[in-house]
C-alpha cells in the first residue's frame, strides 16, 4: 500500500515543523523545495540502507547489441539505476527468460570472453562494463550511463531483463508526489526543518529526536518485509561433495 504526499504539501509540513508556514520571506519556496528533496533523499537512502527486499523496485526489458568479435556485448542501465536486484535472458521480448549470475573475478571473464557466442542460457554470466570517463570528472548523466556486459556473446535478438532499485529523483512540480510507504514521509520533512533550523543557527535536538524514532521505527519494520518463509539453517556440502556445475537448456 503507497502512502503518496505531494511536493506542495511536504514543504508546508516542513514549513509547520519549524512554526514558519506563514514566513515565505524568510524561506523562499525554491529553498523549502531545497531542502525537502534533500530530507527525502537521506530518508530514501535509509530506507534503501536498512531493506534486503526493497519497496522501491523497477524492472526494464534491454535489447543485447552485437559487439564487435573478441568485445563483450554491452547493455547500458536505465539512467535511474541505482541497485541490481535481479538479471535475466531471453531469445527476445516474449522469449524465456533464463536468469543469469555475475562471473566470479576476471579470470573467469577473460575465459568467457574468449570463448565467442554461446546458445546455452544457463552458460551466461555478466558483471559491469568500465567506463571510458570517470562520473567524478564531470561527465554529464545525460551522455553516459552505467553499463553492464554478457558473456559469452548471446545470439542475434537477445534481450536482457533487469529488475533494480531506482535511484531517487528529486521532485519539482508542486504535483509531485514522494511515496512514502507507511507514512514516512514525515522523516523526509523533519530532516528538511533540521536543515533550515541549522541555517538559523538553532537548536535541532528534538528534531533530531524525532529523526531518530523515524529512522528505528523504519528498520523495524523493514525486518519483518517478508514474512512468508520463516528462518531457515542451510547445510553447505564440502567443495568435493558434488560437482556444481549448471547446465541449460537451449533457446
Amino acid at each position: 500500500m503507497s502512502d503518496l504526499r505531494t511536493f506542495a504539501q511536504l514543504q508546508l509540513d516542513a514549513l509547520r515543523l519549524v512554526d514558519l508556514e506563514n514566513a515565505a520571506n524568510r524561506f523562499p519556496p525554491a529553498t523549502v523545495g531545497d531542502f525537502v528533496n534533500r530530507g527525502i533523499d537521506k530518508t530514501y537512502s535509509e530506507m534503501l540502507a536498512c531493506w534486503d527486499q526493497p519497496f522501491y523496485l523497477a524492472e526494464a526489458g534491454l535489447p543485447i547489441p552485437i559487439p564487435a568479435w573478441g568485445q563483450p556485448a554491452i547493455v547500458a542501465l536505465p539512467m535511474d539505476y541505482l541497485q541490481m536486484v535481479g538479471l535475466s535472458v531471453s531469445s527476445g521480448p516474449t522469449g524465456r527468460r533464463y536468469p543469469i549470475d555475475r562471473y566470479r573475478d576476471e579470470r573467469e571473464r577473460m575465459m568467457l570472453l574468449s570463448s565467442g557466442s554461446c546458445g546455452v542460457p544457463g552458460q551466461f554470466k555478466w558483471g559491469f562494463a568500465a567506463s571510458p570517463q570517470a562520473f567524478t570528472q564531470g561527465v554529464s548523466p545525460n551522455t553516459a550511463t552505467y553499463s553492464i556486459e554478457i558473456l559469452p556473446n548471446p545470439p542475434f535478438g537477445a534481450q536482457a531483463w533487469v529488475r533494480y532499485v531506482p535511484s531517487f529523483r528529486p521532485l519539482v512540480n508542486p504535483q509531485d508526489t514522494f511515496d512514502g510507504i507507511a507514512g514516512w514521509w514525515d522523516a523526509a520533512t523533519t530532516w528538511a526543518a533540521i536543515l533550515m533550523r541549522r541555517q538559523d543557527d538553532l537548536d535541532t535536538a528534538a528534531l533530531q529526536g524525532d529523526w531518530a524514532a523515524h529512522i528505528a521505527r523504519m528498520t523495524m519494520v523493514a525486518r519483518r518485509r517478508d514474512r512468508s518463509a520463516p528462518p531457515q539453517v542451510s547445510i553447505v556440502m564440502g567443495w568435493g561433495s558434488g560437482r556444481g556445475r549448471r547446465g541449460g537448456g537451449r533457446w
